[in-house]
């Protein structure tokens, strides 16, 4: 991950003064944690005492980010949950494009429209949804552009691991390409997976405290309604595209048991 924020730090038109860094964390043996301290100890290092690194903990569910403002939170969601969406639709008409590299343009349009609601301060929560959710319609009419012959005999194949290193092509050394290239299609699980997780697992922490009717619980449940509302909300223009793709809906039931031994 040091490599990423490297490349931004050389930048030509990196500004110190206008920039902070964003690198969540976990507790526990998982190396997760150990990503925004090793950061803090690089910047340091290299003179950057005063650029801040926003760092909440998977422990709360990121509800430290509340104090940024919910309106903040909501955008944040809204922004991952926009951009899985993007890039499964990039992953579901790649391999079919009879233009080669007409995918990849869609997708990188697709971004700076659905950017242009999410970055503007002047909207409300309400309009900025709603701006949205119109950015992901005309997202979607891109898409719709690519020229694609959608045959049915490419293998599904599903890519899974760690986050960071399922999405960072660097780390999997473009795994997904790769997959592509061998004539197959590829499916990532996405990281609004791992919101949920998060949630869930700072559900199942509290009912260990005792805390099962608390209004720590009710915060949480709240939230979770929101972020669905919010998510099906920007996934109501491509749910035709989407049929036998979804998601698990409940990370518990559909994942979590499941695996149990």
């Amino acid at each position: 991950t040091l490599g990423d924020f490297l490349r931004i730090i050389e930048a030509d038109d990196f500004d110190p003064d206008r920039t902070a860094f964003f690198m969540p964390t976990a507790q526990g043996p998982c190396r997760f944690g150990q990503y925004g301290p090793y950061l803090r100890q690089l910047l340091d290092k290299m003179g950057y005492h005063n650029l801040p690194i926003i760092s909440p903990t998977s422990r709360n569910s990121y509800d430290d980010l509340a104090r940024y403002g919910r309106p903040f939170v909501r955008r944040l969601w809204r922004g991952i949950v926009a951009g899985d969406v993007l890039l499964k639709m990039l992953l579901k008409t790649r391999p079919y494009e009879t233009e080669k590299g007409a995918a990849d343009a869609a997708f990188e349009q697709a971004l700076g429209v659905v950017e242009q609601p999410l970055q503007d301060p002047s909207l409300d929560t309400r309009t900025c949804l709603a701006e949205m959710a119109t950015a992901m319609e005309r997202a979607r009419e891109l898409y719709e552009a690519v020229p694609a012959n959608y045959t049915t005999d490419k293998p599904l194949i599903g890519v899974v691991g760690e986050i960071f290193c399922r999405l960072n092509t660097f780390s999997n050394f473009d795994a997904v390409r790769r997959i592509e290239a061998h004539g197959g299609e590829a499916w990532l699980s996405d990281v609004a997976e791992w919101v949920f997780y998060t949630s869930w697992s700072h559900k199942d922490d509290l009912k260990r405290q005792g805390k099962r009717f608390s209004l720590s619980m009710l915060g949480v449940k709240i939230k979770d309604v929101i972020q669905r509302k919010d998510e099906a909300a920007l996934l109501a223009p491509w749910q035709e595209h989407l049929v036998g793709y979804e998601e698990p809906h409940d990370i518990y039931h559909d994942v979590l048991r499941p695996g149990w031994p």
